[in-house]
């Protein structure tokens, strides 16, 4: 018998939990019989035809690819996405990944180039994720992942890009002391920068920029989810321009031609005003879906509202129940309250006299009636919570129940049907 080793990632640090196998390094799980036929040795004679099925090994490819990926694995993602690549060229999460993952450990010289990579593989990306996802929530979902793993590195990428141009400049400042000449030499080199960091960030706006004109090319923008994504990647492209101009305190110097950021504003003002009105039929054809729902079901919507109707006017009792218990413990608390803060300040009163017994003496007794007072309070109150205490709380018990079916009954008339 051969030792259990996994098919993924080669680790033997395989431990049975609830039934199957679990990979300690990877994640990848095996079945009880995947895991007898691992441990077979030699050669099994086969005769017919034979159809080889990987998909569970695909399966267990993507899992771990993931797992990877969350752990910030990139090396090992990288390795198990080219084996989804080599069995199955279509898979759009290879293809995205193989490129995106590999953004993570690039150097200053690198940036422009893989964020023009990026771009470059997004229309095979999104022509993918419409081919290959069956369902139309699967495309979506697809989507929207690839939108915000692009701006998460576009973002990186732009920061990156950020540093390496202070890097670059930094130290010219104490090129003035050499003269007129060292003046000019800095000014020089501090423009260069400047302009080879507009170059970055050109190219890795465009990551947002495709990613909004992909999904118009491909998807189209009549629905709208699709709309509200390819809007918001057209809006990332301004952000990332304003924030290049505040990067570098500049007022009029952009990433983009003003013609081209204008001309992306007419397209994202359009569409915007597409999806509310695409929103606004939609919550109008809810409304009228529901009403004529009811207009069929007019004897439940009445029951409804009159068991509603019920429920409201037994709350308002109810919470009057409690505001009368809760008055008068108030009230009670209250009394001593201020008792308190007439002994402490008849007692301050009664530490300023120094010679007069008789003036004292009558302030212990005033003290002493204020005591009472309090003391008597507090046992009115002891009483008034040991006797309604049980009350108070079934009357809360019931103010939630009632609370509770209120929300359900109108849950159920707001329902979309």
């Amino acid at each position: 018998m051969k030792q259990l080793t996994c098919e993924m990632c080669g680790s033997t640090d395989l431990l049975k939990q609830d039934g199957v196998f679990v990979c300690q390094t990877c994640g990848c799980k095996y079945s009880v019989e995947e895991a007898k036929k691992m441990m077979v040795e030699g050669t099994v004679e086969v005769s017919g035809t034979v159809r080889i099925d990987d998909s569970d090994e695909l399966k267990k490819l993507y899992q771990a690819a993931r797992n990877a990926r969350a752990t910030s694995d990139d090396a090992s993602a990288i390795r198990h996405y080219e084996s989804i690549s080599a069995k199955d060229p279509n898979s759009w999460e290879a293809s995205f990944y193989l490129v995106m993952l590999k953004t993570n450990s690039i150097k200053n010289g690198e940036i422009a180039s893989t964020a023009l990579g990026v771009v470059n593989c997004l229309p095979k990306v999104f022509e993918l994720i419409h081919s290959t996802e069956s369902s139309e929530e699967g495309k979506k979902s697809a989507v929207d992942e690839v939108i915000k793993e692009c701006y998460t590195t576009a973002f990186y990428l732009t920061s990156a890009s950020n540093s390496f141009y202070k890097t670059l400049t930094q130290g010219n400042g104490a090129m003035m002391l050499t003269g007129i000449s060292g003046m000019i030499a800095s000014a020089s080199s501090s423009s260069k920068a400047l302009s080879e960091d507009q170059q970055r960030c050109l190219y890795i706006t465009e990551i947002m920029s495709a990613c909004g004109d992909q999904i118009e090319k491909v998807f189209g923008l009549d629905d709208v989810d699709y709309l509200r994504c390819a809007i918001w990647s057209w809006k990332k492209v301004i952000e990332f321009d304003e924030s290049f101009k505040a990067v570098h305190s500049l007022t009029s110097q952009n990433i983009f031609k003003p013609e081209y950021l204008q001309s992306l504003e007419a397209k994202i003002s359009k569409y915007e005003q597409r999806l509310r009105s695409k929103e606004q039929a939609a919550r109008e054809a809810i409304i009228a879906q529901k009403d004529a729902y009811w207009a069929e079901h007019k004897e439940e919507r009445e029951q409804l509202e009159a068991e509603q109707q019920k429920l409201y006017m037994e709350k308002d009792a109810v919470e009057q129940q409690l505001r009368a218990f809760t008055e008068k413990g108030d009230n009670l608390q209250k009394q001593i309250e201020e008792s308190e803060a007439a002994i402490s300040a008849l007692k301050s009163k009664q530490a300023g006299i120094l010679f007069s017994a008789s003036a004292k003496k009558a302030l212990q007794a005033q003290i002493d009636e204020a005591e009472r007072t309090k003391a008597k309070c507090k046992e009115a109150l002891q009483r008034e919570q040991e006797a309604h205490s049980e009350q108070i709380e079934q009357y809360y018990k019931r103010k939630d129940e009632i609370t509770q079916r209120l929300a359900e009954i109108q849950a159920e008339l707001d329902k979309e049907r």
